[in-house]
């Protein structure tokens, strides 16, 4: 009990020294000339003058999704099915090989056992059944919505 108590107050301290332990981070606007010292840092006075308010966030924002807007679409379709095309193929035969592979050796360790070992062989055969039907079942759905997806472009 004493160790669960003390587990419990190293997370909760972390967590405090985490949340206290924030970076404060200060942004300069890029239309507005910048006033360094004569040393390395910057000057006080350049953080006042350079203060963004909501409605420059607002603005900013504004400008980025109409920048966006304006661009093609720099995703490459047909590329991007061939290499989904390819890496569907590849994963599928690798899950039809591994689904046969375990599937034999499942059915030669139950023909060759005694009863002992085919009673254990036995409680294999439920998860290898539901292995196989998430892992065919995750390729078909992603075989349907890629589908899909081709007949909406």
């Amino acid at each position: 009990m004493k160790k669960i108590v003390k587990i419990l107050l190293i997370i909760f301290l972390s967590f405090i020294i985490m949340l206290f332990n924030s970076i404060n981070v200060q942004a300069a606007r890029q239309d507005m000339p910048t006033m360094k010292d004569e040393g390395s840092g910057f000057s006080s006075t350049e953080y006042e003058a350079n203060t963004i308010g909501p409605e420059d966030v607002v603005t900013g924002a504004s400008d980025f999704i109409n920048a966006g807007a304006k661009e093609e679409n720099p995703v490459n379709m047909e590329g991007l099915q061939n290499v989904s095309s390819v890496v569907y193929n590849i994963l599928l035969t690798v899950g039809i090989i591994a689904a046969v592979i375990i599937g034999l050796f499942i059915g030669i360790k139950y023909m060759t056992g005694s009863v002992s070992e085919r009673a254990e062989t036995k409680q294999l055969i439920a998860p290898y059944i539901v292995g196989c039907v998430v892992v065919f079942g995750a390729f078909t759905i992603w075989r349907i919505v890629v589908e899909i997806i081709n007949k909406t472009q």
